[in-house]
């Protein structure tokens, strides 16, 4: 694993390093102090996003959050993102959602007491439901559309772009497919999120009271089409879209994430498990 190769190159060269990764030259850094100074006291001189190919394509050429170039758009969209999806009543509101998921994956358990279950499975459309709520709704007639769409996206990001690595070699670019099949994949998500707005605006229009307020029952989409329609945040259509593609994949390899290093943890334990009225027997 590339995590732990650093970790023990830090032990003999040190917490700051200089690696060259193709034509990239990479600094490690591993020390919680070295990291600070990057990350906070020298915040300004480090904000700058790298150029990388999927974010060109896949999210709109940096125009959400995460990969956008330090500057004017991306203190609008911090600001935008803190003042109404980072607030204390937005984490409530999202916890609401992942408690409740979690409450209807027990109850569902229990319904199955003495038979066996796929726990990856459940734990799979966990977390699809908690992606899908908190994203685009519970109600979304696209939700099938979406899923698929951020399991291609998320298959195509991971990993290392050779294209990235050597950016000036003109040859990697043309036998590389990379930019091609991206270019394609974008204009499917594209559509498919286009659909999703415009459902979602028709929907907003027919219960429409007069005023954009961010309610606590609002999931993400909502929350970005009320600061589109705010006067004080000028948000892109396609930096709505940038964001909820980002939030989709962050949820996903997150739940991946935590469902393969648990289960990892019990390597003799089979992934079937039976459940008996009081108490769980794994076999």
């Amino acid at each position: 694993m590339p995590h732990y190769l650093c970790a023990h190159w830090a032990k003999k060269y040190g917490p700051i390093m200089q690696i060259q990764i193709g034509e990239v030259p990479t600094v490690i850094i591993s020390s919680p102090d070295a990291a600070k100074e990057v990350l906070k006291t020298q915040e300004i001189n480090f904000a700058e996003r790298p150029a990388l190919l999927v974010s060109e394509i896949m999210l709109y050429n940096g125009q959400g959050m995460s990969f956008a170039k330090f500057g004017d758009h991306w203190k609008l969209m911090r600001k935008a993102c803190i003042w109404g999806l980072f607030s204390a009543t937005r984490k409530l509101s999202f916890r609401s959602i992942r408690e409740e998921e979690v409450s209807n994956l027990i109850s569902s358990i229990r319904s199955k007491a003495g038979s066996p279950i796929n726990l990856r499975e459940l734990l799979l459309d966990l977390s699809n439901e908690i992606i899908t709520r908190t994203s685009i709704g519970k109600k979304c007639k696209n939700k099938a559309r979406f899923l698929h769409t951020i399991e291609q996206v998320s298959k195509s990001v991971g990993g290392v772009n050779i294209v990235d690595l050597f950016p000036s070699a003109r040859l990697v670019h043309m036998i590389s497919n990379m930019t091609s099949s991206l270019q394609r994949l974008h204009e499917e998500t594209d559509q498919m999120l286009e659909d999703i707005i415009n459902e979602r605006r028709a929907s907003r229009v027919e219960k429409k009271t007069g005023e954009n307020k961010i309610e606590a029952g609002d999931d993400l989409l909502d929350v970005l089409l009320n600061l589109q329609d705010d006067g004080n945040f000028k948000v892109k259509t396609d930096s709505i879209k940038s964001i909820i593609l980002v939030s989709g994949l962050m949820h996903a390899w997150l739940s991946m994430y935590i469902i393969s290093t648990r289960l990892k943890l019990h390597k003799s334990i089979s992934i079937y498990i039976y459940i008996y009225q009081d108490s769980l027997k794994m076999v």
